[in-house]
């Protein structure tokens, strides 16, 4: 059976159309200071490049390691530590 023209207006359709290439997923480190601009940035990479990003949030099963490494390599001139503490 050839399907038909596409209406666009029932969920069969949308599943029917072809992502213009697979889904990419990204693990993002929730605790680090900068997840708000690095999330913001991949959200419109993923929008100006056609590509669906899939976005898994975890807590930190580094934060002590990126404390002490931040710590150790002498990073704490440049302001506060990398992670959230509030």
């Amino acid at each position: 059976m050839i399907p038909g023209p596409s209406t666009g207006n029932s969920p069969a359709d949308a599943l029917s159309e072809t992502p213009p290439c697979p889904p990419c997923s990204g693990t993002y480190q929730a605790y680090l200071r900068r997840l708000p601009a690095h999330l913001d940035h991949a959200i419109r990479h993923a929008q100006d490049n056609g590509y669906i990003l899939g976005v898994k949030l975890v807590r930190g099963a580094y934060h002590l390691q990126e404390t002490k490494k931040w710590k150790d390599e002498g990073r704490g001139k440049f302001g506060k530590d990398p992670i959230w503490d509030e």
